[in-house]
Order: structure tokens, then sequence, then C-alpha cells
């Protein structure tokens, strides 16, 4: 089963991996940026990313964004806004 949790603030996250979850961002309003150990990506208001699990990341936004996360229901997330 998918859940779907909503909500970025502005800042960073802390690195950190999700063994064998992969993730999707869908950027609803705003912007925001996935940092990986190789580099980034910026997604922008309208656009998805998907995160293999595994992958090393650290999220952040500049400004406010508004984003969805689709995700396997019980998937670790330290830093979120349920809306469950």
């Amino acid at each position: 089963m998918r859940i779907f949790r909503t909500g970025f603030k502005r800042g960073d996250f802390e690195w950190h991996e999700h063994d064998g979850v992969d993730k999707v961002f869908i950027v609803l309003e705003g912007e925001m940026f996935i940092a990986f150990r190789d580099g980034q990506v910026k997604i922008s208001k309208g656009e998805m990313f998907i995160v293999l699990g595994g992958a090393a990341q650290k999220p952040f936004a500049e400004k406010e964004a508004h984003v969805m996360l689709v995700e396997p229901r019980g998937a670790a997330n330290a830093a979120h806004s349920e809306s469950e």
C-alpha cells in the first residue's frame, strides 16, 4: 500500500538513505532540490522525481515549497508533515 504525505518547509534535511524504499517527490508549489553524493537535482512546480532506495540524499528548499511524497506505508521519514 502507498501513502501520500504533503508538506515541506524551507531549509535542509539531514543526509539519509532509505534502503530498498523508492520515494516519489511531486512539487505542488515552489521548487526543491535533492542533493546526492555526486550532484543534485532541481524539481519545480508540476514536476516529479523518483529517488531510488539506498541512494544517499539531502532534500532542501531555498524558499517554502509544497511537496507530495509518495512512499510505502511504514517507511521511515524523520522530517515530514503527515497528512494520513
